[in-house]
């Protein structure tokens, strides 16, 4: 039949199967090995392995390499990389043997320097090659330098430094020899072999190095043995030479001509023989025979060439070879045998791809392959068998899925690719048995299971939706079963004849009895079943991990890696004779402790194939031995010798850096190794912490967790897994505990941590030495403080007694200058009242010349005297701050001269040389001229007033460039004058500095010195070489215009009222004062004709001179207060009032205000008079509605003439009100305001004629006015109250009825809004002087009224 085929192999097999897992592992230049020359081995004190190579040193530590090369830019190196040995003193300095000297590492690791070796001329360099370093029983190291002999190592504080070991022979010492190899004595002593001289020892403690026996061979090895006898290699012979009996022994081997490069005794007492190019072969020094089974296979060697050899506590074997790195011989990888189908190949092939296994017999089980066939193996023999098979060779390439060994020579195969095929082992001859889907004629080739029950019956599993099959024996075909269970991966069958099959999701429960089955939904692939206890099951998920299912429940309790599985995708599950689980899955094998639920896992660095094993590649054996296969073979084992106690690896630090600085190169962590550092002080600025670790296991390295912990700044362990590095930055001040611990190669923790205490010191300003200083600083402040506060105490008692002084002081200055201020304005009244009356007989007197000019001496006087009390209200003035410049356009060189013409009379009195000197004739400047006027009256003033009579006084006045000088000189008393700045002061008036007493008040000079700054001037002074002094004023010149100097002179003099008399200013003749004839105020009220003046001022003379200015034209009313004034005022309506400011009682300022705030009296002007011409009583007096301001002393017709224009301005309003509503056209000049609000008002009146209860109140609002302003407003334009100003218009309209429209009376009161006809008549006559009949007779003949406004 074509389809037909056997699934097999030739009927002799050419390959053998062989152990293809070796115990070897394999170190080289791809691990990180400096180089595969490996000339020595050492394991240090600490555990590290060390390897010399002839590129450099290394140091493994399971993991990694740290190399160590020179570096020929650095002193701290190795002298060459050529390493021939390495050793370790008993201080763990490690010592490192080159072809170039000798080099020590310190217990850091970190830092190599270079061994120095004694010499006559002193230490210097060790520099020759070193070939051997041996370390005697007492801890001693000796060297081997070759042509240069044998040195014994002394660590001094210095340094290492070697000394030579002369050679005592034939009683003398010899200072040159040469040693080839050297070896330690089972005693305190070292053997060394002389060149060309025989055996010499040194014994440690005689310190005696001498020739033992003379030989005839050479030798460049020797080794000792356990007794003490002394090894050589020489040739193809190894030589013995027995200390007992001081005889050699001769032994020949085989080397195949190679050179014997090494000899070593191993644990097992036997003598190992490193080969260059034939391996290694041991000799028993006990039965004299040489072995050649060592052990292990040399041919999984990666180099037959064999230098270095090391055994250390765990029994693996080091073995270094020349281009083949370091080959481990590692006794606990031994556990799991690894056989391969191919090899040879390293490369993964489809016959080492296994798929299933059965057994055949008791020594031979079947295999089979994905892809390539079906194989025989024989346990016995570790090999492959032959059987029969078809010569159907094309059909071999079968994936075989499933095997049976039905009957001895019955092999039922699956496959999935060729369906079901039944093989007879004997004959060679198979079967084919389809699988059809169930009705149909298709059959379903991918077979994936095969079991057969404890009755005996064959069941089958296919997949692609594939149902479950039975063998019908009589019918010799595979029935499928009639029930919706499809895709079985697993079959079991348990002790209740109950066949348990796991699909892709879901587990199903057959009753072979009964054929009844129930199904539960697991969600995951189910891959085996196994049953430990009744009543449960164990089911191995893809992806799910490892359910513990109770069958009463059909609840599960679920193990997965949390719990220490080796993966969560199980493949195969077996069970051991001893009830434990073990389990095959994509990551590794694992061993489940049934009774205590632990795991251990193994994986490929345990023996096995690799880590990734196959589906239903599983089988138990019926010896108890479990085989599971992989991707790379399979593994056999007996689960009872698979016993491993995994120890706890020492765990160390391999790398610690401080600050970025690694431990060891800083000065402070030198003195204590690496791994034996049990504290850290660690600097603030340097606290960054960064460390590695590694737990010396160099069998399991890749199984070893690790977790670590800083106590003080973790809140828990950091379990990081196989990371070997942890980082800290940034720690705060403070004491910390670093934990580090790993596991073992089983997961276990180790429960003996590595603990290093850390201290982080804190910062030099948070340091005890900086607390106590913070403390004496402290108490220094508290002290200064205490001393600060108590000087301010006193300083504050000081200040507050000079503040009191000066308060004091400055009360006495106020009082001084109210007082002065108050006489001021005390005297400029009686000075109106002098100078006025004064002017008038001047004015008067003119025709009688002699007493005129008397007269007017007095006058001119008078207003010097006016001149001095306004310098002293100046004074006030500038002292508040009212200081600004007022400028004006003027000549200065006509205010130069007019001041100096004012003094010439008291020049001439006093017999005085007067002059002026200018070559100016005219000079504009733009400044203040009432200041500057002031300087030079002041500086005039002085001048004259300290020059003795008939002394000199001369002005002289200068341009330069753009600055014009003034300079004031005097002649003094006669003699030298001393001038200081205080006379720059005010009231400062030291009369000793001009040597006579003077009148005045001290301020001139300071006016001066302050007004000619304002200015940006400058004022000089100085004292003239033989008597008397000079003064200097600097003005700067701005150009001005002439033309704008007309008038602002003038217009200041007349807003300031300062002008001095002595000018020139001539008295104007004035009019004749006429006494007052006081009137009653009952007379006053009847006397409505006459225009009335209100007069209030608390000076009777005052009071009296301007009634008398007024009494010829008006009436006047006197009031001594404006208490008075206000009673006056409530029965009388003057035209005007004129007050005085400044009052006993209430001031004038408050009588305007009362007056401004009263309807009734606030359209009546007021003329506020004072003494002060101070900006803010101006300022007062206008705010609170004065309409007039006037200061004293004033000129009596300037007072007139302002009267006189308020009064006219109040009649002129009141006659163009009257005019409109008496309809005449007049010409009435009057302000357009006042028009405007005029003929607003009477069109609002006009508007509600017909209302007879039109008020002021509606009429205001519809002015949109308050009802105060409006009545003040109507007040001041038409004299009359509101009332009677709508009363008027109403008479207006009227008026004009009257004459246009020829009503009658009565018609005409109505629509005027009058009902009583008799009190329209009153009205009437009362307004247009006639009655509504007269009126109309005497305009009737005009027929309309006139209505224009002038």
């Amino acid at each position: 039949m074509k389809n037909l085929y056997l699934i097999l192999l030739g009927l002799f097999w050419p390959f053998h199967v062989v152990w293809c897992q070796s115990s070897i592992v394999y170190l080289g230049l791809d691990k990180g090995l400096s180089n595969d020359f490996v000339t020595a081995i050492f394991q240090d004190s600490e555990g590290f392995m060390w390897f010399g190579t002839s590129n450099g040193l290394n140091r493994y530590d399971g993991y990694e390499f740290k190399v160590f090369k020179n570096d020929p830019l650095s002193k701290n190196t190795l002298p060459d990389n050529r390493v021939t040995a390495v050793a370790e003193s008993s201080s763990a300095q490690l010592y490192v043997a080159t072809k170039g000297g000798l080099a020590v590492i310190d217990p850091n690791r970190t830092q190599c320097e270079q061994v120095l070796v004694n010499s006559p001329k002193g230490n210097r360099p060790l520099n020759f090659p070193i070939h051997q370093i041996e370390k005697d029983i007492l801890g001693q190291l000796f060297v081997q330098g070759g042509s240069e002999g044998l040195f014994k190592i002394e660590e001094t504080r210095a340094g290492s430094v070697a000394q030579k070991i002369p050679l005592q022979y034939a009683g003398q010492q010899l200072p040159y020899y040469r040693v080839s190899a050297i070896c330690k004595a089972v005693d305190a002593g070292v053997w060394a072999f002389i060149d060309h001289v025989g055996l010499a020892y040194y014994d440690s403690k005689k310190h005696l190095f001498s020739i033992v026996k003379k030989v005839d061979f050479q030798s460049t090895t020797m080794a000792v043995a356990p007794t003490g006898d002394i090894w050589f290699a020489s040739n193809q012979k190894i030589i013995c030479y027995h200390i007992k009996t001081g005889t050699f022994t001769n032994y020949n081997y085989d080397t195949y001509r190679k050179a014997v490069v090494n000899l070593y005794f191993g644990k097992d007492k036997k003598l190992w023989i490193c080969t260059d190019g034939s391996g290694i072969q041991k000799f028993n020094s006990i039965t004299r025979t040489f072995e050649y089974d060592i052990g292990f296979d040399q041919q999984q060697l990666t180099s037959r060439s064999v230098f270095a050899l090391l055994e250390d506590a765990e029994d693996r074997l080091w073995i270094g070879t020349l281009r083949g790195g370091v080959n481990i011989v590692d006794p606990a990888k031994r556990r799991f045998q690894t056989f391969k189908i191919n090899p040879s190949s390293q490369q993964v092939n489809t016959a080492d791809f296994i798929l299933s296994f059965e057994q055949a017999d008791q020594n031979h089980i079947w295999i089979g392959t994905d892809g390539d066939g079906l194989y025989k193996w024989s346990i016995s023999k570790g090999s492959l068998v032959n059987y029969p098979y078809s010569a159907h060779k094309d059909l071999k390439p079968a994936f075989i899925t499933s095997l049976i060994q039905y009957q001895n020579d019955q092999l039922w195969i699956g496959s999935y690719d060729t369906g079901i095929v039944k093989l007879n082992t004997k004959t060679g001859q198979a079967k084919h048995y389809p699988c059809y889907y169930p009705n149909t004629q298709y059959v379903n080739n991918a077979v994936w299971r095969l079991f057969k029950d404890s009755r005996g019956t064959l069941w089958a599993s296919t997949l692609a939706s594939g149902n479950v099959y039975c063998l019908d024996t009589i019918a010799d075909q595979f029935k499928h079963l009639n029930l919706p269970i499809n895709d079985v991966l697993t079959f079991f069958e348990d002790k209740d004849a109950v066949l348990w099959m796991g699909s892709w999701s879901a587990l199903f429960r057959l009753d072979l009895r009964t054929m009844k089955y129930n199904s539960y939904h697991i969600g995951s692939p189910i891959r085996f079943i196994q049953q430990t206890e009744s009543g449960f099951l164990w089911l191995g998920t893809e992806g799910g991990g490892l359910l513990h299912l109770n069958l009463s429940s059909m609840n599960y309790r679920r193990y997965t890696e949390k719990d220490g599985l080796v993966s969560n995708t199980l493949l195969n599950g077996l069970q051991d004779a001893q009830g434990n689980i073990w389990m095959s899955s994509l990551d590794g094998l694992s061993k489940m402790d049934v009774q205590k639920k632990t795991f251990q896992n193994f994986y490929q660095s345990d023996g096995l194939q690799s880590n990734q094993f196959n589906y239903n590649a599983a089988i138990k054996l019926r010896d108890d031995l479990l085989v599971f296969g992989g991707i790379r073979g399979f593994n056999l084992f007996r689960p009872q010798d698979i016993f491993f106690k995994a120890r706890f690896p020492a765990l160390k630090l391999t790398r610690l850096s401080i600050g970025n600085v690694p431990y060891g190169q800083s000065e402070a962590y030198k003195q204590i190794s690496l791994n034996a550092v049990q504290s850290l002080k660690i600097p603030y600025e340097k606290a960054i912490l960064s460390f590695s670790f590694a737990a010396l296991d160099y069998s399991f390295s890749d199984r070893i967790d690790y977790a670590y912990y800083l106590e003080g700044w973790d809140k828990d362990w950091n379990y990081v897994n196989k990371q070997r590095t942890a980082y800290y930055s940034n720690l705060r001040e403070g004491k910390y505990k670093l934990h580090i611990r790993s596991s073992n190669a089983n997961g276990q923790w180790n429960q003996a941590e590595r603990i290093i205490d850390v201290e982080v010191l804190p910062p030099w300003y948070r340091s005890i030495w900086a607390y106590i200083g913070y403390l004496l600083l402290l108490v220094a402040v508290l002290y200064l403080y205490n001393r600060y506060r108590e000087n301010k105490d006193l300083l504050l008692f000081k200040l507050k007694t000079a503040e009191f002084e000066r308060e004091k002081e400055h009360e006495l200055l106020e009082d001084k200058l109210a007082f002065f201020t108050h006489i001021v304005h005390e005297i400029r009244t009686p000075l109106t009242l002098i100078v006025n009356p004064i002017k008038d007989i001047v004015n008067k007197s003119k025709k009688n010349m002699g007493e005129s000019e008397e007269l007017l001496s007095v006058y001119n006087h008078s207003k010097r005297l006016l001149n001095l009390a306004d310098k002293l209200l100046l004074f006030r003035k500038s002292d508040g701050n009212f200081d600004e410049l007022a400028y004006t356009v003027f000549d200065i060189i006509q205010v130069l001269r007019g001041t100096f013409d004012s003094f010439r009379q008291l020049a001439d009195s006093r017999n005085i040389s007067y002059t002026f000197e200018t070559d100016i004739e005219r000079l504009i400047l733009n400044a203040d001229y009432e200041k500057l006027e002031i300087c030079f009256i002041n500086l005039l003033q002085n001048a004259l007033k300290y020059t003795a009579n008939g002394g000199s006084v001369c002005i002289k006045v200068s341009r330069i460039d753009q600055e014009l000088r003034c300079a004031i000189i005097d002649s003094g008393q006669g003699y030298p004058t001393q001038l200081t700045e205080e006379i720059f002061k005010p009231f400062k008036r030291n009369f000793s500095l001009f040597n006579h007493g003077a009148d005045g008040f001290g301020i001139g000079l300071f006016f001066v010195k302050k007004f000619i700054s304002l200015h940006q001037g400058s004022l000089e002074y100085f004292a003239n070489p033989h008597a008397g002094a000079t003064f200097s004023i600097s003005l700067p010149i701005t150009q001005v215009s002439s033309s704008a100097i007309v008038g602002s002179v003038e217009l200041q003099q007349m807003a300031t009222g300062y002008r001095s008399a002595v000018a020139g200013e001539q008295p104007e003749p004035s009019a004749s004062t006429y006494s007052v004839q006081s009137q009653a105020l009952d007379e006053l009220y009847e006397n409505d004709l006459q225009e009335k003046i209100l007069i209030v001022d608390d000076s009777e003379d005052m009071l009296n001179y301007i009634a008398r200015i007024f009494s010829d034209k008006y009436q006047v009313v006197k009031a001594n207060s404006a208490e008075t004034a206000s009673a006056i005022l409530e029965k009388l309506e003057p035209s005007i009032v004129i007050s005085d400011v400044m009052m006993s009682g209430t001031s004038g300022i408050d009588l305007c205000k009362q007056m401004k705030s009263s309807i009734k009296r606030s359209h009546v002007p007021i003329i506020l008079l004072t003494a002060s011409s101070s900006f803010d009583v101006k300022l007062n007096g206008i705010e609170v509605g004065a309409d007039d301001y006037i200061v004293k002393p004033f000129d009596r017709e300037l007072l007139v003439a302002r009267v006189e224009s308020l009064i006219e301005n109040k009649n002129r309003l009141h006659t163009y009100f009257y005019s409109e509503i008496t309809l005449q056209s007049k010409d009435h000049k009057v302000p357009a305001a006042f028009k405007d609000f005029l003929q607003r008002a009477i069109a609002v009146v006009e508007k509600h004629l017909l209302n007879e209860n039109f008020t002021v109140k509606m009429l205001a609002e519809e002015l949109g006015m308050s009802h105060s302003n409006m009545y003040r407003r109507i007040k001041s334009i038409s004299g009359k109250s509101a009332n009677e100003f709508i009363r008027s218009i109403r008479m207006r309209r009227a008026a004009q009825l009257l004459i246009e429209n020829k009503t009658n009376i009565n018609e005409t009161a109505y629509q005027v809004g009058f009902k009583d006809i008799k009190h329209f008549r009153q009205h009437f006559s009362k307004i247009f002087g006639c009655s509504p009949s007269e009126y109309r007779k005497r305009y009737s003949h005009l027929g309309s009224v006139p209505t224009s406004i002038g």
